[in-house]
């Protein structure tokens, strides 16, 4: 498991008005925390101490892309980090992420514990970010009260995330177990409601991770958000409005426009795990 969504530095955030991490939006003038986090944070990053009560399962997908792949999105001399913080118009640019977290039972499959989820998008005004965090009543229990980055609302999560085969794929005699195999398949298909907001999403699809690196090979998820739409206008004052956006984290084009623009930040991730010993863990692996 990585830490995107935490750690923005105190000194990134002057001047900077900032609503409550991933919590309802009351404030216009208002970037999304992880809207700075994902921009802001570089290089590998090591686990919480007490990430995912254990074990549980953790399925995630991330990366920066163009429309219909490669990189010439992003205007010559720039990159993704760029396009996203609007310092520069990338028609066609897009971010998508989402984190599923299941129950801390060892069950390979069910409805998760926590779901987060978000869309950015260039448009010709600017760009557009939607995000939304929820656990479950199950999860509140598991993961405390926000769950485990401390911004989760309460709400509902329905449908279910898998890790396909994994017992298959994964036998515990394995030395790397749980996270040695390159081509692992995870699914979901999860519905999430945030009654403190009235916002909703979805995330749908299949997706093979390889887990030794924590990067896509194969497939995807497909992010649906319907809400607040945050907008960071090119050299304007950031605003809101009622909306739908939709991206697709992986996918054969996942690393395209990391690697065109030559990024040293955040890079494509993805991967379909069984935590089992977060606790302990400071590696820089998921």
């Amino acid at each position: 498991m990585r830490t995107l969504r935490v750690g923005a530095t105190s000194a990134l955030l002057i001047g900077i008005a900032l609503i409550g991490a991933f919590g309802p939006s009351t404030a216009s003038a208002a970037i999304p925390v992880s809207h700075l986090s994902h921009s802001m944070i570089s290089g590998v990053q090591p686990h919480l101490a007490d990430d995912l009560p254990a074990p549980a399962y953790d399925i995630e997908a991330y990366d920066n892309y163009c429309t219909g792949g490669g990189s010439a999105c992003a205007p010559a001399g720039h990159g993704p980090v760029d396009c996203l913080e609007a310092i520069v118009s990338c028609p066609g640019y897009h971010l998508a992420e989402t984190e599923i977290y299941g129950p801390d039972t060892g069950a390979t499959f069910g409805t998760p514990y926590e779901v987060y989820a978000e869309c950015d998008s260039s448009t010709p005004a600017g760009v557009a970010t939607a995000y939304l965090d929820v656990d479950s009543p199950a999860g509140v229990a598991a993961y405390g009260s926000g769950g485990l980055f401390g911004g989760a609302d309460p709400g509902v999560i329905s449908g279910k995330a898998t890790l396909l085969d994994w017992a298959q794929f994964n036998p515990t005699s394995d030395p790397n177990y749980p996270e040695g195999n390159p081509a692992q398949v995870s699914s979901a298909a999860v519905s999430i409601y945030d009654p403190v907001t009235g916002e909703i999403a979805t995330i749908s699809g299949v997706q093979n991770t390889n887990n030794i690196t924590d990067s896509p090979n194969s497939g995807g998820l497909r992010i649906t958000l319907s809400g607040t739409i945050h907008l960071q206008p090119y050299g304007g004052s950031p605003t809101t409005y009622p909306g739908t956006i939709s991206c697709t984290a992986g996918g054969s084009h996942a690393g395209d426009l990391y690697y065109g623009t030559g990024s040293t930040e955040n890079p494509p991730y993805a991967e379909g795990e069984m935590e089992t010993n977060l606790t302990s863990d400071t590696s820089s692996g998921g």
